[in-house]
């Protein structure tokens, strides 16, 4: 039988791959997925990134994390090549 704690603790996903547009590009090192499931809905979280995905399953969940994370880059990017303001 499990321990109180064992029940509460989140399970942990490594992310070695992102998928974006399609495509699938190999990260240079896992990122660390924290999984857990509350009143039947997936979450998938990375502390450090301070980001999280939701969806109805797991797969789910882990799609809107990348979503996110895609975007998040692109938009920092994007930020970095802007020209400087005077």
């Amino acid at each position: 039988m499990a321990s109180a704690q064992q029940l509460h603790t989140p399970a942990v996903l490594p992310l070695f791959n992102l998928v974006a547009d399609g495509r699938s590009m190999p990260l240079a090192q896992p990122l660390t997925l924290r999984v857990s499931i509350e009143e039947g809905v997936y979450f998938v979280e990375n502390d450090r990134l301070r980001l999280f995905g939701k969806g109805a399953s797991l797969a789910e969940a882990i799609q809107a994390f990348q979503r996110d994370l895609v975007y998040y880059a692109l938009s920092a990017m994007t930020m970095s090549r802007a020209p400087a303001l005077s």
